[in-house]
C-alpha cells in the first residue's frame, strides 16, 4: 500500500523476539521435563526450533555479511558480494561459527534447567530463553535510531525501514524491553549491555 512505511514496524521488533523468546522457553521447558539429562539434543533441537521460527532469514544475513565484510575490498565490491545469492567460503564459516556459538549457549542453558526443583528456580532459569530474541531485535532499533550509521544502499531495506520511523514510539519499545530484561535481575541488565553495546557496536563498525 502506498500509504505504508516499513518504518512503523520498527516499534514492534523486540516483542516479535519476545514472541520467539517465548516458544524457545516452552520449547526448553518442554525438553528438560521429557529428558533432562540430555542438553545436547535438546540445545540443537532448540537451534533448529530458533531457525525454523524466522525461517532463517537472519541466518541468510549473517552470510551475506560474513562473506563481503571480512574480506578487504572496496565498498562497492562489498555491496555487490552482499547482493550475490551464492555463498562464499567466509559465509560458509561465519554461518558455521554462529550456529556453534548459539549450540554451545543453548547447550550450557539446558544444563542450567537440569535439578531446578521449585517453579520459581525453573522460571528464573528459563528468562534468558526469552531475553536472548529480544535484546537481539532491541539491537535492530538502536541501530536504526542511530543516525549517523549510513545505510548500505539509499534504495535498500534500511532506508526503506527509516522512512516513517517514529523515535518516539521506537524509544518507548525499548524502555519496555529494558523493563523485562530486569526479570533477570543483574543477569538480565548485563545481558541488555553487552548485547546492545555488541550490536551498536557492528553497525558502527
Amino acid at each position: 500500500h502506498e500509504s505504508f512505511s516499513w518504518g512503523e514496524l520498527v516499534p514492534f521488533y523486540p516483542w516479535v523476539g519476545f514472541l520467539i523468546g517465548l516458544f524457545l522457553a516452552a520449547g526448553a521447558f518442554l525438553m528438560n521435563r521429557a529428558s533432562p539429562g540430555s542438553p545436547l539434543l535438546s540445545g540443537a533441537s532448540l537451534l533448529a526450533l530458533w531457525a525454523g521460527i524466522t525461517g532463517a532469514l537472519h541466518l541468510d544475513g549473517w552470510m551475506d555479511c560474513a562473506d563481503s565484510l571480512f574480506v578487504p575490498l572496496p565498498p562497492a565490491r562489498r555491496l555487490e558480494i552482499m547482493s550475490d545469492p551464492h555463498v562464499g567460503a567466509f559465509g560458509v564459516v561465519g554461518l558455521v561459527v554462529l550456529l556453534l556459538i548459539k549450540f554451545s549457549g543453548l547447550t550450557q542453558m539446558m544444563v542450567l534447567l537440569v535439578g531446578r526443583g521449585t517453579t520459581w528456580d525453573l522460571v528464573t532459569a528459563l528468562i534468558p530463553f526469552v531475553l536472548v530474541p529480544l535484546i537481539g531485535r532491541m539491537a535492530c532499533v538502536i541501530v536504526l535510531l542511530d543516525s549517523e550509521i549510513p545505510c548500505a544502499r539509499p534504495e535498500g531495506m534500511g532506508a526503506r525501514v527509516r522512512q516513517g520511523l517514529s523515535p518516539k514510539w521506537a524509544l518507548i519499545s525499548l524502555a519496555l524491553g529494558a523493563g523485562l530484561t530486569f526479570t533477570g535481575l543483574w543477569r538480565g541488565l548485563a545481558m541488555v549491555l553487552i548485547g546492545l553495546a555488541i550490536g551498536w557496536s557492528f553497525a558502527r563498525w
